[in-house]
């Protein structure tokens, strides 16, 4: 009787115990993956800047249905697709840092890279949590769409291909929507902090003074 009394007490903590290291191992794992591919595009200290110019920005999401016609193109023009088709991913990765700096951020791009940076950097400065949930689905939306992209693609099923790209910039708009929001918290958090950090040094100076 006592050894059921105790696997009804340890089963359900073991259970928790579990689902809490899947959560840390897939967050890891999840961050890792977003460290390598802002590596690979070179997006690191001021480089997230420029990629924050809105010629960044939006030459880059132009270049999607150019890459999947490229691709498909291997139906006219056979092997010869590999020229388009690497272009088009040097383009892709050479893109973030090729533009300036931009004089204005005030934009809803602009503001959708620098959040992209905030939940990259969210380990070190932590965003809002009720972002977490969303953006995880959103990140599996993504990924669902790629693949559906490249089946598309690979089967040369032209609606595939064309619901794959759709579903792509719909999901990726949605995601970047909400980087935007993630930008506009943790900005006017900032912001918040520097008017109380600058209220107390203006206090403690007064008090100084007394």
């Amino acid at each position: 009787m006592k050894y059921y009394e105790f696997l009804e007490k340890e089963i359900p903590l073991l259970k928790i115990k579990w689902e809490q290291e899947i959560r840390k191992k897939h967050k890891y794992i999840i961050m890792t993956l977003e460290k390598q591919i802002a590596k690979a595009f070179n997006l690191h200290g001021d480089n997230w800047m420029k990629h924050a110019n809105p010629w960044s920005i939006w030459s880059r999401f132009a270049t999607v249905p150019f890459l999947v016609l490229a691709i498909w193109s291997r139906v006219w023009i056979g092997w010869y697709s590999l020229i388009p088709i690497s272009i088009l991913i040097i383009w892709l990765f050479i893109n973030p840092t090729l533009f300036k700096k931009p004089k204005n951020i005030e934009n809803w791009g602009s503001k959708s890279v620098l959040g992209e940076k905030y939940w990259s950097n969210r380990k070190k400065s932590p965003v809002p949590k009720h972002h977490n949930t969303p953006i995880l689905i959103l990140t599996i939306l993504q990924s669902i769409s790629g693949i559906m992209l490249m089946i598309g693609l690979w089967k040369l099923e032209i609606n595939l291909t064309i619901l794959g790209t759709i579903t792509v910039y719909l999901t990726k708009m949605w995601f970047l929507d909400r980087m935007v929001w993630i930008y506009e918290e943790m900005n006017n958090e900032q912001t918040t902090k520097n008017i109380v950090h600058l209220a107390d040094s203006a206090k403690n100076e007064g008090d100084s003074n007394k």
